[in-house]
């Protein structure tokens, strides 16, 4: 699946979810703060912003889309600790002294 399918089957849901609450473009575009060009185009499957979706999905009661994302991390705090005590050992630039 490319990233433009990703983008178009998300804008549908966005669509999906519009149409389900009875609400024109216009009417979520005032709803959200955004514009009816930026609503047309997320739905649309074109570019589009995540804070510009996170404003549309709170409107349209579908932000349990994300929820995913905002669960706690599993991770394991070992493994962690060891990936952050490496990032920490690496190089870093030196910083050029004023002339």
């Amino acid at each position: 699946m490319t990233n433009e399918d990703i983008l178009k089957k998300i804008g549908a849901k966005v669509r999906e979810l519009r149409i389900s609450r009875n609400l024109k473009q216009s009417e979520l575009s005032e709803m959200c703060g955004l514009s009816s060009f930026s609503i047309s185009q997320m739905e649309n499957g074109n570019n589009f912003s995540v804070l510009s979706l996170i404003k549309v999905l709170k409107e349209i009661d579908g932000l349990y889309l994300l929820e995913p994302f905002m669960r706690p991390s599993e991770i394991d705090p070992e493994i962690l600790e060891k990936f952050l005590a490496s990032q920490s050992s690496k190089r870093k630039r030196v910083s050029r002294k004023n002339q």
